[in-house]
């Protein structure tokens, strides 16, 4: 791994990476990681709810510009650069071709860290079925036969995190974080990303309460006072104990 990982977030819609792992994506970021966020859609059906309420009559090709721009605007606001897939959302349905696509942006970028999608997001079918394909291309992407065509060597990313689902009901995804990242330095950067993301509505309410409990949950964790986390689940187990083993976890305040 180099001095500071290479992070990619695989988001299901324009923003999702911002209200999932904003803060935590700006962390990195702030600290000289590379950063870049996927967009497999720009969320126009069923999260630009404010745009087909408030801006009627307007087409879809008017919701996807405006969501575009938001987009850039909160990866802007957090130090990552975005990329537009522009698939269609509700439903998303993936082909070869797309898994093929995908796959070779992860060898050329070649992150040492993916966050993507909770894989048990029951409250977002694009947030589920973005999970099970970000990790299918992180499959494609090491095999060694399983995009010659790009001709870019194999790259998997050696650490996985899946980030929050639906906020306040992450138990109905049975959500459990087994990480989190203190994002108190950088909460403002992600708290504007939020409100940057007006076609969605209200995000700042609900995120900045989600971001406040796992902030808390931190604090009991540690004995320290944390005001603001954002909490994951890692993919894979840690390897040994503290003090046991050189690889051992970093605790719960670090990823990667």
């Amino acid at each position: 791994m180099p001095d500071r990982p290479r992070v990619m977030f695989v988001s299901a819609h324009a923003v999702d990476f911002v209200i999932r792992a904003g803060g935590t994506l700006a962390r990195y970021a702030k600290s000289g990681s590379e950063v870049t966020s996927i967009c497999l859609s720009f969320g126009e059906r069923q999260e630009s709810a404010r745009l087909w309420r408030d801006k009627s009559p307007i087409t879809l090709d008017e919701v996807k510009d405006i969501r575009r721009q938001e987009g850039l605007e909160c990866g802007r606001l957090i130090g990552s650069k975005v990329i537009f897939y522009d698939w269609n959302d509700c439903p998303l349905l993936f082909d070869r071709s797309r898994y093929d696509q995908l796959a070779t942006d992860i060898r050329k970028f070649r992150p040492d860290i993916l966050i993507t999608h909770w894989h048990r997001d029951q409250t977002n079918w694009d947030h589920h079925v973005t999970a099970e394909f970000a990790l299918r291309c992180v499959q494609l992407a090491g095999a060694g036969g399983g995009i010659p065509e790009s001709g870019l060597p194999m790259w998997a990313p050696r650490h996985i995190y899946y980030c929050e689902p639906w906020f306040p009901f992450p138990e109905l995804c049975e959500f459990s974080p087994d990480t989190y990242v203190d994002i108190t330095d950088v909460y403002e950067q992600k708290l504007a990303g939020l409100r940057a993301a007006w076609s969605h509505g209200q995000l700042e309410t609900a995120y900045g309460q989600c971001s406040e409990f796992r902030g808390y949950q931190m604090t009991r964790l540690l004995g320290r006072p944390v005001k603001y986390a954002e909490g994951f689940i890692r993919r894979w187990p840690s390897v040994g104990m503290p003090g046991l083993e050189e690889n051992s976890a970093r605790g719960a305040t670090q990823m990667g």
